[in-house]
């Protein structure tokens, strides 16, 4: 390889400029394709409203059958000597504890999913962003992963 004066000759110099385009585009590509797929995501979100109401009606009816069973055992405490206040008190009572442990359950389950995505999406746009800079800066003497305002 020819030298002068510590410079690449100028076919190495586009070489490696177009080389450093393809990569950025190929980045942009890749955010693109980020883009698309949290679309189609959106849409497909979009395609479960009718399944997820008719869940969410269940499990109405389910409560209601909550209700009426707590209700019951109001009925059962009564018959067992307590008197109707405290009998009613009793299955409010029982019926509140199981709502709160289910809520509390559940809450910590989306806790969980919902820092799962958050540490994916901000590593991906990190790796993105560390990508398009490494790529796109191809003068020479840029160390790996440095850019431009690192040096000034």
């Amino acid at each position: 390889m020819n030298r002068c004066n510590g410079s690449l000759p100028r076919l190495e110099n586009s070489a490696a400029a177009n080389v450093g385009r393809l990569l950025h585009r190929l980045a942009d590509l890749a955010e693109l394709q980020i883009e698309l797929f949290k679309i189609d995501a959106r849409d497909g979100f979009k395609a479960l409203a009718a399944p997820l109401a008719l869940i969410a009606s269940g499990i109405l009816l389910a409560s209601a059958g909550v209700v009426v069973l707590l209700l019951a055992l109001a009925r059962v405490l009564m018959q067992a000597g307590l008197t109707e206040a405290a009998s009613l008190a009793a299955a409010a009572i029982v019926g509140l504890l199981l709502a709160s442990a289910i809520v509390w359950i559940a809450l910590g389950l989306l806790r969980k999913a919902v820092a799962a995505f958050e540490r994916s999406g901000t590593e991906l746009r990190r790796n993105a962003a560390w990508f398009k800079t490494t790529f796109l800066d191809t003068s020479p003497g840029v160390r790996e992963g440095e850019t431009k305002r690192s040096q000034n």
